[in-house]
């Protein structure tokens, strides 16, 4: 009797949560696992250039000009399936947000690269500021507070491509160098009609300036108690000269030198 009882609580617990998810749908609200066909993944590394390319495609799609619209409001639109377990469909396609090694269900994915260097140099900078007491030679010599995997792990699989996913590579430097070609190909890709126009105006609003300014305004995501430095931190190519001693630089190429060659960062 025990048994049917719970059994029964079970049926009428899950007939509540399917009203509630149907209300949900009603305001085109779902769950973070509700994908659709032609609905795109930006998949990429942690600190290669997704906020910008978020920012730059609620422009894009939305008139949503970057140097004014609230973070939360792009990550709303574009959801990082990281943070949320629900999500607002604004449109089609929906545009999620992941730094997660290839999977069946994503089938169309802009796969967004930066040069690992530098990745490592911006990684560190974030953790660090966050409060972690991670240093860059554990970072990069045992993959110390690193998500999901290495740069090079996570570079490979989705340059092998297991699940046959229809995908475009684009990068952080053709996106800082190339920006009006670089776009043109990922709105072609993603399904959406841009001219000159729009693609020069979401570029300008998008700008490294600008939205380091709207930081210094509204704040960006949440701030941990100990961050007091920008999450839009410098914006360069290169930046790792700087950054990374040459000895732990040395150690880096040489784990990750396939992949670095792979995607042009070396000779």
């Amino acid at each position: 009797m025990r048994f049917l009882f719970r059994r029964k609580d079970k049926n009428k617990e899950d007939s509540s949560n399917e009203k509630v998810l149907s209300d949900l749908r009603g305001q085109n609200i779902h769950p973070i696992t509700n994908i659709e066909a032609g609905d795109v993944f930006i998949a990429s590394y942690p600190k290669s250039g997704v906020t910008w390319l978020r920012h730059l495609t609620a422009d894009l799609m939305y008139g949503m000009s970057a140097n004014h619209v609230p973070d939360i409001i792009v990550n709303l639109v574009f959801p990082d399936i990281h943070a949320y377990k629900y999500y607002l469909r604004t449109g089609r396609p929906a545009i999620f947000k992941t730094h997660h090694l290839p999977s069946p269900e994503m089938r169309k994915v802009v796969h967004l690269v930066r040069d690992g260097r530098d990745v490592m140099a911006s990684y560190h900078a974030m953790l660090s500021q966050q409060g972690h007491n991670i240093t860059l030679r554990d970072m990069i010599c045992n993959n110390a507070g690193v998500f999901p995997c290495s740069w090079s792990q996570h570079c490979e699989a989705w340059m092998q491509n297991p699940y046959n996913a229809q995908i475009l590579r684009i990068s952080y430097e053709d996106m800082i160098c190339y920006p009006k070609k670089t776009l043109e190909s990922y709105c072609s890709f993603i399904g959406i009609s841009c001219d000159d126009a729009t693609i020069s105006k979401a570029v300008a609003s998008a700008s490294f300036e600008n939205l380091r300014s709207k930081e210094v305004k509204q704040g960006w995501g949440p701030k941990s108690a100990k961050s007091d430095g920008f999450f839009i931190r410098k914006g360069k190519i290169g930046s790792h000269k700087e950054e990374i001693p040459s000895n732990l630089m040395e150690v880096f190429v040489q784990k990750s030198e396939k992949q670095l060659r792979g995607l042009g960062y070396i000779d």
